[in-house]
């Protein structure tokens, strides 16, 4: 799965399971009476006809049918009825071969394919066995997936690998089932296909889990402002710094783009401005964040605080050093902060 969408998943699951709970559960049992061993071999050669031909026809309630495997199965009921009993009771035996009857013996019974069969081995039992058709391999491609557009043997032990990991990393993932309705709702969903592919709704999920923290007002507001920004902000403060200057740590991952002119303070043209940007390592951009530390002009670092002066003489920074070659647009916001700076503490000479 792409990191993205790895990172948003517990987020998607809980939109999933609205969705699921108003659209899908009711059928998760649809046929747990019908599809037992017990039943199956006592039907008469009508019913037997009948339920079959309808599940393909219904897509086990799970895809929609096809018109002609429909009328293709029709002949395969009326002329290997003998044969496809036998066929469809082999998944309730201790022995049963998945690959050979889900790839080689599938072959005999035209109008049988592998989506509606692997559907049949889903409600034979949904906690063992993954559902493979077109929808669930569209949609694992949206989800970053590495697998090919064939609905043969190879995808499948792929897909039943990729849902049993998601089975067992997310708690409320239950069964086979419930994985495969994944698929239908994000390919099936009108438009939600595209909203995974489009920057915005990731916004929209961060928008909402801020929302929900236990936090005033006026931080939830802050933390929405710049969710709104700050992946933008970050991207051009990296384009002009590309590491920390100070600590010379250039892993982004674990760098901050802060604003020198803080966000509460600036115009919005201001919050996105890279320049109004300065990317630090953790530890020092504390220092900045809380006005101890500011830089000059000519790059050097200017403490305002006696006891910092003593940490980064622990840290082993060097404060006469020239640490950034700053533009004239960065040096406006810099004023800014050194004012700031000034306000809160007594500068340190």
């Amino acid at each position: 799965m792409k990191h993205k969408y790895k990172e948003y998943f517990p987020a998607f699951l809980e939109e999933f399971f609205k969705w699921y709970n108003k659209n899908r559960k009711e059928y998760e049992n649809y046929y747990s009476n019908e599809i037992t061993k017990k039943h199956i071999k006592s039907l008469t050669n009508e019913d037997f006809f009948n339920f079959f031909y309808n599940f393909a026809k219904d897509g086990g309630k799970i895809q929609s049918g096809g018109e002609q495997s429909q009328n293709t199965l029709k002949d395969t009921l009326t002329n290997k009825n003998l044969e496809f009993r036998e066929y469809v009771i082999k998944p309730f035996s201790q022995s049963f071969d998945l690959e050979n009857w889900l790839f080689k013996d599938i072959n005999n019974f035209k109008g049988w394919g592998i989506g509606i069969a692997s559907i049949y081995l889903n409600r034979v039992n949904k906690d063992e066995y993954s559902i493979m058709n077109n929808k669930t391999i569209e949609s694992l491609k949206v989800l970053g997936y590495d697998i090919t557009s064939t609905t043969n043997q190879e995808n499948y032990l792929k897909i039943c690998k990729i849902q049993t990991g998601l089975i067992k990393e997310y708690d409320n993932l239950n069964n086979y089932f419930e994985v495969d309705a994944i698929n239908e709702f994000i390919v099936g969903e009108p438009n939600y296909k595209e909203k995974l592919q489009n920057e915005s709704y990731f916004k929209e999920l961060d928008i909402a889990e801020i929302k929900k923290q236990k936090i005033s007002d006026t931080e939830i507001e802050r933390l929405i402002r710049v969710r709104n920004g700050q992946g933008l902000f970050r991207d051009e403060v990296i384009k002009i710094d590309k590491k920390c200057n100070v600590t010379d740590v250039d892993i982004e991952e674990i760098l901050i783009a802060s604003h020198i002119k803080p966000w509460r303070d600036s115009e919005n043209k201001e919050r996105l401005d890279g320049n109004n940007g300065i990317l630090l390592s953790p530890h020092i951009d504390k220092l900045f964040d809380n006005y101890f530390i500011s830089f000059s002009d000519d790059g050097k670092i200017e403490i305002y605080n006696d006891a910092i002066k003593e940490v980064l003489k622990k840290w082993n920074i060097n404060t006469e050093q020239i640490y950034f070659n700053f533009s004239d647009k960065r040096k406006e916001y810099l004023d800014y902060h050194r004012k700031e700076c000034e306000k809160k503490n007594k500068k340190v000479l």
